[in-house]
């Protein structure tokens, strides 16, 4: 059984039973293959795993995937690690989310991301705003007074620690849909085709081992904000609300023409 595991610190509670109790896998032999949720949805439709955790987005439009409804990468508010970025010199922080700049500079790493970002611009300027992807550690030496950044995950993180964090402004994604909808936003989910299901069961027990060692995963990561992040920021249970922002989120899209 073939899956594609993504990198970053907020999905390593899901993917710890799977790398650590090979008993999990209902094929052999059971491999994995490291990467972002972009390629991992491309490595799905290829045929190339069996099962990737990919960006919830590419689920919603994908109507040949089916996915796990129970867990996921979800947030409820801020999350501070899916970020909007500019420039402090060229808009305030009370006019960013009004303000529409010429050109995004984006990590492409998680597509769900991006359609977020696309979408909370439309509805808060009116304006479909075009985008070029960049490389995400690179995205902030690169903006221009007329341009937005978007970082995602671990490239999001780091962002707090930069000595020049005053010469930015900034919005959590998250907490800006959270601020439109009062709900909380899925950022990635376990897919497969309809036609090779997956139990549901495989992911829950993956997820459950993962959970029981999160002080492993905590010490593993080296990060001071990885016990705070994985269990006050992120969650990985879906709730009815959960579901409910999925639908939502779909809703939205088509309604802006950007599903």
């Amino acid at each position: 059984m073939r899956f594609g595991l993504i990198s970053y610190l907020n999905a390593a509670p899901l993917q710890y039973g799977l790398r650590n109790a090979p008993e999990l896998c209902i094929a052999e032999p059971c491999q994995f293959e490291d990467d972002i949720p972009a390629r991992l949805y491309e490595g799905l439709l290829s045929r190339r795993f069996d099962t990737a955790l990919i960006s919830s987005v590419e689920c919603l439009r994908n109507r040949e995937f089916a996915f796990c409804s129970t867990v996921g990468v979800c947030g409820s508010g801020r999350v501070r690690s899916i970020l909007y970025i500019r420039r402090k010199r060229a808009v305030t922080s009370a006019d960013l989310i009004h303000a529409a700049p010429d050109r995004l500079l984006v990590d492409e790493g998680s597509r769900t991301s991006v359609a977020l970002l696309h979408l909370l611009l439309k509805r808060s300027t009116g304006k479909h705003i075009e985008s070029s992807p960049a490389r995400a550690r690179d995205i902030p030496e690169r903006l221009g007074d007329r341009e937005g950044g978007l970082l995602i995950g671990d490239a999001a993180l780091q962002f707090w620690n930069r000595p020049d964090i005053d010469e930015f402004v900034w919005k959590d994604l998250a907490e800006w849909w959270f601020d439109l909808e009062a709900l909380p936003f899925v950022f990635a989910l376990w897919a497969y085709r309809k036609s090779e299901t997956i139990p549901d069961s495989v992911f829950e027990k993956s997820l459950e081992i993962g959970l029981n060692n999160l002080d492993t995963i905590i010490r593993e990561s080296g990060r001071q904000d990885a016990k705070s992040y994985l269990t006050e920021i992120i969650h990985y249970k879906l709730s009815s609300k959960d579901r409910e922002a999925l639908n939502v989120f779909e809703e939205r899209l088509k309604e802006e023409d950007l599903f």
